[in-house]
């Protein structure tokens, strides 16, 4: 894939599943999972580096701050300190620009923006449809128009991403 975006002149970004890293080892603790989860966000920022997509010196980086939880260790995703902690880390001329597909009021202030999973069916799972019925592609359209109108008419982030999608079929994890 690398050899791809340099060879066609794109850029990237990663879009970081956080749970999997608390899901991977369940003999760990949360505290242990949030180190190795820096570790991971460093190593990808410097495996992406060359085609990194950024603006100005800042790279892009997503999460997806999903709802799962697990008894041990809470919420399978970073918090609002947690990430905050990792940015600090940071020159600010260098520190990453943030986006999460969902979004809570303990992120405001910490997330740039937000993106939009561009998925069969919208947000509702349950609704998911093939690609021979192409019409959750206009409902999601219109949802993200809205989600646009609302997020932009109100600044309350400085990014918006549209649409973002894996590059493969991922709509049977839906049905």
């Amino acid at each position: 894939m690398m050899l791809n975006i340099v060879k066609f002149n794109m850029t990237a970004f990663v879009i970081y599943q956080e749970d999997s890293r608390f899901l991977y080892n369940p003999n760990t603790t949360r505290e242990s999972d949030v180190i190795s989860t820096y570790y991971d966000l460093n190593g990808w920022l410097g495996v992406i580096k060359d085609v990194q997509y950024k603006i100005g010196d800042r790279p892009l980086i997503g999460f997806f701050a999903n709802d799962k939880t697990d008894l041990k260790k809470g919420r399978l995703r970073l918090s609002g300190k947690e990430i905050q902690g990792w940015i600090s880390t940071f020159n600010p001329v260098y520190r990453p620009i943030i986006i999460s597909q969902n979004y809570t009021d303990e992120y405001k202030g910490i997330l740039n923006g937000i993106y939009e999973w561009v998925q069969p069916g919208g947000r509702d799972k349950k609704n998911a449809s093939t690609y021979g019925d192409v019409s959750w592609a206009y409902n999601r359209r219109q949802e993200i128009l809205a989600n646009n109108t609302f997020y932009m008419n109100n600044q309350i982030f400085d990014f918006y991403v549209s649409g973002v999608w894996p590059g493969y079929d991922d709509s049977v994890g839906y049905s």
